[in-house]
């Protein structure tokens, strides 16, 4: 008999919702709390599920435990998560993009924050992107976001984190989740 098991986690994100051309009034008007110069951050619940045959010596498909070690390893010490809307300024089209993660994973390391992100944790991207050019309102889209980081996390392997060398002795990994909608 097969079993599902399920266990829940939750992360946050941040972001700042901001046009450097606009004045600091309409940029309040449009995006309101979230133009707040010290971020506006979302809670993201995260349910990973094993399903199995159930072990007839110990009534499990996992051990719980097990699983809530993985996903606290695996993701939420892993990773310092940030939501990204596709950056303007980087120098390929989306389509392009995609295949060249690795040279945005370098650019949102060195250009996205006011730090530069000198601290080069591991991060998992979740980069927005939208056909419109209304990339900003998929954050609203909580339900359709939240199935795209479900599907990364099932077919999630650590093997395929991309890894960079910024400091001497001590990599970082990172990947992108794309959050693309076509419209």
């Amino acid at each position: 008999m097969k079993v599902t098991v399920s266990r829940k986690a939750h992360f946050n994100a941040a972001h700042r919702l901001y046009r450097k051309d606009w004045s600091m009034e309409k940029n309040q008007e449009v995006f309101g709390k979230c133009n707040n110069p010290n971020f506006h951050g979302h809670n993201y619940e995260l349910i990973v599920s094993v399903t199995g045959e159930v072990d007839k010596e110990t009534g499990y498909v996992i051990d719980t435990k097990i699983l809530s070690d993985l996903i606290k390893e695996h993701i939420e010490e892993a990773f310092d998560h940030k939501t990204s809307i596709y950056p303007k300024n980087f120098p390929y089209k989306i389509d392009e993009a995609i295949k060249k993660t690795d040279e945005l994973i370098k650019w949102l390391y060195e250009n996205q924050s006011q730090q530069q992100r000198k601290h080069h944790k591991n991060r998992l991207f979740i980069v927005l992107y939208s056909a419109s050019g209304e990339h900003w309102k998929l954050k609203a889209e909580i339900r359709w976001l939240k199935e795209r980081i479900e599907n990364y996390i099932i077919g999630f392997n650590p093997h395929y984190l991309l890894k960079f060398n910024f400091e001497e002795g001590k990599p970082t990994l990172a990947d992108v989740i794309w959050a693309v909608k076509e419209n």
